[in-house]
């Protein structure tokens, strides 16, 4: 590496391991603006690129003087005054080398409601490429996935756009040098990129971004919110075109964990809602649904044509099977307008019925046998299926227990932990009260039958 500024020094064990094998070289006089990199590569040999540099063809300060004019200019042809006011703003900005400032004024401006002004790329080209290796670099991949979002309605476009900030862009540029060495800018990069390839039905593109994004967000510690956002948002869309409902329901949990529902519209609500009540009843291993009931966007269901859904989704959650039953016979046309319901509909009959098991578990207080009639009622299952029914809940380790064959009951010692709501926690309260009431008796009887050992 060429060059001898304490930053290059720095970075150069880093540079030495970008993924690709590039090494950039980078001059002092480059880092203080006097000289621009040339794209070309002037040699390849052994997988190492070299760029060489070259005088700018336009001198800083003229290119200086070009961004601030061109921003006012585009400040003076807007009618809203308050865009007029950002306009001037961020022409001063530049002026006096406010890059910070520049920068949060830019991303306002890119996320300007109801819309943003047109011709961003124009924007991007003449004033924020101006400064760009000197932004944030997370900031600087919201603007440029905002303006491509924004702007740029062809996937293939858009992504030949944001490849010129993506670490593996031939020829490097200065941006995706400093991208390849910043994992928060990496990640929501990629999740970005991996969207437009879903886009363009590209899934194995899409996949392969997705991987690594996956890596860097295994090995971080404190990525922002709305990185974690972007990153869940596109792993969710990619499982949900693969078909795999596990990954599509904690991917996409995930997701609304990580954003404001507010900034959601209802109909977007009503989407995920739907989406995540379908993967949750057609998953194989999915019996858990208190985090999906917590859930504020699950609400969204009530008072509409999908309500029935959220009915379906109470009955699984209490394991109430009766419940089950009446829905599927009232709202069976809206069922049937479901795919995966219908194709997984046997899956879902034997998953209500091992939740029936389970809460008939967990309502014991008295005592922890179970008769099989007790099972086949509360289950609605013949007799003959209560064994293999508790074998599948045991064999899923939701319950844990010993099936006594001869006289016919199981034992039950442990129910899968779950999130509770009212009616659960008052069950749990009756336990601990006549556990309490046990744990008393015991005593008495202890201190009755010790008197004479103690005299």
């Amino acid at each position: 590496l060429r060059g001898t500024s304490p930053l290059l020094k720095r970075w150069k064990t880093s540079l030495l391991g970008i993924e690709s094998g590039r090494v950039i070289c980078l001059d002092d006089d480059y880092r203080r603006g006097s000289r621009t990199l040339s794209l070309t590569n002037t040699r390849e040999r052994s997988g190492v690129a070299f760029l060489s540099h070259r005088k700018s063809a336009v001198p800083l300060p003229e290119m200086e003087r070009n961004a601030a004019s061109y921003i006012r200019d585009r400040g003076l042809a807007e009618e809203d005054a308050d865009l007029k006011e950002l306009f001037s703003w961020l022409a001063q900005c530049f002026d006096r080398k406010l890059w910070h400032q520049a920068t949060e004024a830019i991303l306002r401006l890119v996320r300007w409601e109801p819309q943003p002004p047109g011709d961003l790329i124009g924007i991007y080209r003449n004033y924020v490429a101006r400064f760009e290796t000197k932004m944030n670099l997370v900031a600087l991949v919201e603007v440029v996935t905002l303006i491509a979002a924004r702007e740029i309605p062809d996937p293939d476009m858009a992504l030949e756009f944001l490849s010129l900030h993506h670490p593996e862009c031939q020829p490097a540029t200065p941006t995706s040098v400093l991208v390849a060495l910043d994992p928060d800018a990496q990640v929501l990069l990629l999740s970005h990129i991996a969207r437009l390839y879903i886009q363009k039905q590209d899934n194995a593109s899409a996949r392969a971004s997705m991987d690594l994004a996956k890596n860097m967000v295994d090995a971080a510690h404190d990525m922002a919110p709305h990185i974690h956002s972007a990153y869940y948002r596109a792993a969710a869309d990619l499982h949900k075109i693969l078909g795999t409902a596990s990954d599509f329901y904690h991917n996409a949990l995930m997701y609304l964990v990580y954003t404001d529902p507010a900034s959601l519209p209802k109909e977007e609500h009503i989407r995920w809602a739907v989406d995540l009540g379908v993967a949750a009843l057609v998953s194989e291993d999915i019996f858990q649904f208190g985090d999906l009931m917590a859930n504020s966007i699950i609400s969204s269901l009530r008072e509409t044509e999908q309500s029935w859904l959220l009915d379906l989704l109470v009955a699984f959650h209490t394991g109430s099977i009766s419940s089950f039953e009446q829905i599927c016979s009232t709202s069976s046309e809206a069922i049937n307008d479901h795919h995966s319901l219908v194709v997984n509909a046997e899956r879902i009959r034997q998953k209500i019925t091992i939740l029936a098991l389970m809460a008939l578990a967990l309502e014991k207080t008295s005592k922890r046998t179970i008769t099989y009639a007790e099972v086949a009622e509360s289950c609605h299952v013949p007799h003959g299926e209560v064994e293999f029914l508790v074998m599948r809940a045991l064999s899923l380790n939701l319950v844990s227990g010993v099936i006594d064959s001869v006289d016919e009951t199981v034992a039950i010692s442990r129910v899968q932990p779950r999130i509770l709501d009212r009616s659960d926690a008052a069950v749990m309260a009756q336990k601990i009260g006549y556990w309490q009431t046990k744990v008393t008796e015991m005593l008495f009887l202890l201190e009755d039958e010790c008197d004479g050992l103690l005299a």
